[in-house]
């Protein structure tokens, strides 16, 4: 009598090797998620080469092309690697390309923004706008500011600080408002040195931002420079003038260097304000004009 063939009904154990090599890649997808998601670039490129590195020589992950028409390629893997390494380079992943994108993107709007204030008004001497290290810096000139030897803001000069404010209050970052002057000491009872001079006349702007400019005191910082950051030289007028200068400092933390934030941890000061100090940005109704020649002698 013939016997009946045995026919495999299910319910063995093969499933398990698709089961198991279907986790492991859910797996490390999902451990790739999670890592992308708050990671800066150095970590995600040695997350990558640790990845190609456990996968060398396994399965569809080695070193010949599973992809038809491709041959001698590289493999999944090293493709995964190259794209990604593709993506990092136009900063699609992490902080510093989305930084360097917004920071560009600000630059553009705050140098429309200060180039119109500057043609309607004629102060193309007066006002400028940069990109350094640490973000974006707008200049304004001593003058434009400020009376010889003085810390209070000049009445004029309210309609460039208000302009000033309506940009940053389409902004986020922090600000550092910095006063720089020229080598000359000031030779006045109110400001005995550079220091103190450029140290109150930075705390004037801080603070008509602050007040009239309605930002937000979390946001602002100031420092006194004197004459250590210089714009030209100082043995010349046209130097000297362009030394003294109030600079509005837009920071972007990831655009300044490790080494450069340390440098300025270390050099910034906060000099003690004088006394009228905290009055600078209620001057006087009737206050005089600037006065023109006088004073070269003092640093305006």
């Amino acid at each position: 009598m013939r016997r009946r063939p045995v026919v495999d009904e299910g319910g063995g154990e093969k499933w398990l090797l698709t089961y198991a090599d279907l986790i492991s890649v859910l797996l490390v997808f999902f451990i790739i998620l999670y890592a992308m998601s708050n990671v800066d670039q150095e970590k995600f490129e040695k997350l990558v080469g640790s990845l190609a590195s456990a996968f060398q020589g396994i399965g569809s992950f080695a070193g010949t092309s599973t992809v038809q028409g491709s041959p001698g390629g590289t493999g999944v893997m090293a493709r995964f690697t190259s794209q990604v390494e593709q993506t990092v380079t136009r900063g699609g992943v992490g902080t510093g390309g989305s930084s360097s994108s917004k920071i560009k993107k600000d630059f553009q709007y705050i140098s429309n923004q200060i180039d119109e204030l500057v043609t309607a008004n004629g102060l193309e001497d007066k006002v400028s706008v940069e990109q350094t290290a640490e973000g974006i810096v707008v200049n304004l000139a001593g003058d434009l500011l400020f009376l010889t030897t003085r810390a209070d803001l000049r009445p004029e000069s309210y309609f460039v600080l208000d302009a000033v404010s309506d940009i940053l209050q389409n902004l986020t970052n922090d600000v550092r408002v910095e006063g720089h002057t020229d080598s000359i000491p000031p030779q006045n009872e109110a400001f005995p040195t550079n220091w103190h001079l450029s140290g109150a006349r930075a705390l004037s702007v801080l603070q008509f931002l602050e007040q009239f400019g309605r930002i937000d005191r979390d946001r602002l910082h100031y420092a006194g420079w004197s004459d250590l950051r210089p714009f030209g030289p100082n043995d010349t007028l046209e130097g000297r003038l362009s030394n003294r200068r109030a600079s509005i400092v837009i920071l972007y933390p990831d655009e300044s260097s490790a080494s450069s934030a340390r440098g300025l941890s270390a050099g910034e000061s906060e000099p003690a304000p004088p006394a009228e100090a905290g009055r600078a940005i209620e001057p006087a109704a009737g206050l005089p004009g600037p006065t023109t020649g006088a004073g070269e002698a003092q640093s305006p």
